[in-house]
């Protein structure tokens, strides 16, 4: 019965670019589930774990490496569901009594999969270690399926057969890390790996657009001693980067102790260099101290204040509360004195969202003193989330389009095996009109407000002439519909990307090859193309921008201020001449007391020496990785 070879399907894409090393993450959610199984002594008498397959590879040099495989276990998710499917068809046609195991979030509650894909032997619903570790005795055995939870199988007859799962308490799994699972990956592999980590398991929130908290509202945490080791693991092995992969980093009085662990790891070895975690939401002082901390050692580079949306209706239909605005407004400060760059979150498509309640949210959080950074995120149907249901479609109307899964900053794909998303695209409150024109409304707002384009115009009239941010910005979308020229132009491209994508699918991205030969949000490609046209941009909305009545001498004087503020490929330093107290008018744009706006000859200084010389770098450096934290413009020096 011995030397039946197992290997484990998890692919990833791999990142980087020039002369770099490729970087790829370890395929962790396997090595979980190998670590478990090869803890037992009779499977480790039994099998051989041979190999993991953790990057998207040619299938058929991928296939041709196996070695006689007696099992082949696939993870999956949106990202390589597709891909796993036609690597499990080529290794049935090489080796038909090879059994294939499918896993992971993709796999739906039923058993259907195994009626639609002949070639799919069993199906693991929800965690997977115990599961997997009774299925590979019951292979090396007696073949008895009955009594293994969650598993899908078919019977002798061929009908697939459904069973329940049950939540397991243990959380003494063993660590694929200190098992050694991936020390051969490590070793034959030239490529710069990611590490993630689980400090616990589960959510106890129930957002119905998210799968996170299908563990039936419990938590399951992992020894201390554990993530102690696998941080000293990661720190051994020199890995850079490291993911938590906890829905609610910091909902634990322990997590601040975690913290203490990297920080300490990284200034005693330098590993990791980098934490980035997803943050709990009501624990907002625990919350605050951990990312000050983190920030502070230079691992972490801001958190997320997420609203998703502020419309009461849609927080109805999602299941999900919010922060008091006045608790954002106050940790918004807390953030900022400390120096850290707070983003906020937002989903487009939630039921019960208008194209206006959607506008006047993200309005809402720019009034409330988030001017740094919003994203928006495009709803997603996930398969084990409570609004991917039959019933819950139905009754909020929900219409969807499958989409190449997106991944920004790669070079455009051809030939690939992609997974697909499915996004919302209408509801019975908002049209696909209306979520077309709620997309150019959020790319404007952060292409023209976070990145910095129309931002200061947009605080002055805000603040001298009570024009609310949402009407402003949705103004600016009516104006740009019957816009002219070349940014008329732009923004024409830019919309078609979104027209287009409820028909067909297209991917929501942006590619000009001047800003290098990466794909972009089309929020950033927009910025890039109106920055590259930056004349013609101030040129073609002066009309706009002169129509809400700006005083001649302070509209001249704010333009220029502005325009200035704006960085550009090879522009490091920059003197003005002002008349008004620019600087000081907008030091705090949270201010509680406005400073009078005042006209005041001055001068200052915009200067940064490593500003890039090229729009490509410029691209990747102010954009790519530095969009959040306000490197699209100049900071100011009063000289």
């Amino acid at each position: 019965m011995s030397g039946k070879n197992i290997y484990f399907i998890q692919p990833g894409y791999s990142f980087g670019e020039g002369g770099q090393k490729p970087g790829a993450y370890i395929p962790y959610a396997s090595g979980a589930i190998a670590a478990f199984a090869w803890d037992n002594t009779y499977i480790k008498g039994t099998f051989i774990l041979k190999d993991f397959v953790f990057l998207f590879e040619d299938i058929d040099e991928a296939a041709g490496r196996l070695d006689t495989p007696f099992l082949c276990a696939f993870s999956n998710y949106v990202w390589n569901f597709e891909y796993n499917k036609s690597f499990a068809q080529k290794i049935k046609s090489l080796y038909p009594e090879c059994i294939t195991v499918f896993g992971g979030h993709q796999i739906p509650p039923d058993s259907g999969l195994l009626d639609s894909y002949p070639y799919i032997d069993f199906l693991i619903h929800g965690e997977g270690e115990e599961p997997f570790a009774e299925l590979l005795t019951a292979l090396g055995s007696q073949n008895r399926f009955e009594s293994i939870p969650g598993l899908s199988y078919r019977s002798k007859n061929g009908t697939a057969v459904n069973n329940p799962e049950s939540f397991s308490k243990r959380s003494d799994y063993p660590s694929p890390y200190q098992t050694g699972v991936f020390d051969r990956l490590l070793e034959e592999n030239d490529v710069d790996f990611f590490a993630i980590i689980e400090t616990n398991r589960g959510c106890p929130h129930n957002c119905t657009y998210c799968d996170w908290g299908i563990s039936k509202n419990r938590i399951k945490v992992f020894p201390f001693s554990r993530v102690e080791d696998d941080i000293a693991w990661i720190s051994a092995h020199k890995i850079e980067y490291c993911f938590a992969a906890d829905a609610n980093f910091g909902i634990l009085d322990r997590d601040l102790q975690i913290a203490d662990l990297l920080i300490d790891s990284k200034q005693n070895t330098g590993y990791p260099m980098r934490f980035d975690v997803t943050y709990a939401k009501g624990r907002e002082d625990a919350v605050f101290t951990t990312a000050k901390k983190l920030f502070d050692a230079g691992l972490f580079k801001g958190p997320s204040l997420s609203f998703q949306t502020l419309s009461p209706e849609a927080l109805e239909n999602i299941g999900r509360s919010n922060m008091p605005l006045e608790s954002f407004t106050s940790l918004l400060a807390r953030y900022k004195e400390a120096g850290i760059p707070a983003y906020s979150e937002m989903i487009l498509g939630l039921p019960g969202e208008t194209y206006e309640s959607f506008c006047k949210g993200i309005g809402t959080l720019l009034k409330h003193g988030q001017h740094n950074y919003i994203d928006i995120f495009r709803c997603e149907l996930l398969v084990n989330a409570p609004m991917s249901q039959p019933e819950y479609r139905e009754k909020h109307g929900i219409k969807t389009v499958f989409t190449p899964s997106i991944q920004h900053h790669i070079k455009p794909r051809q030939g690939v095996i992609n997974g697909y998303s499915e996004i919302v695209v209408a509801t019975d409150t908002m049209s696909t009109a209306m979520w077309v024109k709620a997309n150019l409304f959020a790319m404007l707002v952060q292409s023209c407000h976070h990145m910095g384009l129309l931002k200061f115009f947009a605080v002055y009239l805000f603040r001298e002439k009570n024009v609310d941010y949402a009407d402003f910005y949705m103004a600016l979308v009516n104006e740009f519909e019957r816009l002219p020229g070349k940014c008329g132009t732009i923004y024409r491209e830019m919309k078609s990307i979104y027209t287009s994508f409820p028909q067909d699918g297209r991917e929501l991205s942006y590619y000009n090859p001047i800003f290098g030969d990466l794909t972009w949000f089309p929020e950033e490609g927009a910025f890039l193309e109106y920055a590259f046209h930056l004349d013609d941009f101030y040129n073609e909305l002066s009309s706009f921008l002169k129509g809400f009545e700006i005083a001649t001498e302070i509209y001249q004087d704010l333009l220029l201020f502005q325009k200035s503020v704006i960085k550009l490929p090879g522009l490091n330093e920059v003197k003005l001449s002002l008349n008004y107290n620019w600087q000081e008018y907008f030091a705090d744009l949270n201010a509680a007391d406005v400073p009078e706006l005042t006209r005041i000859p001055n001068s200052v200084v915009l200067s940064d020496n490593r500003n890039p010389d090229n729009w490509e770098d410029f691209a990747r450096e102010n954009v790519w990785f530095g969009r959040r934290a306000g490197r699209t413009m100049f900071v100011l020096k009063q000289v």
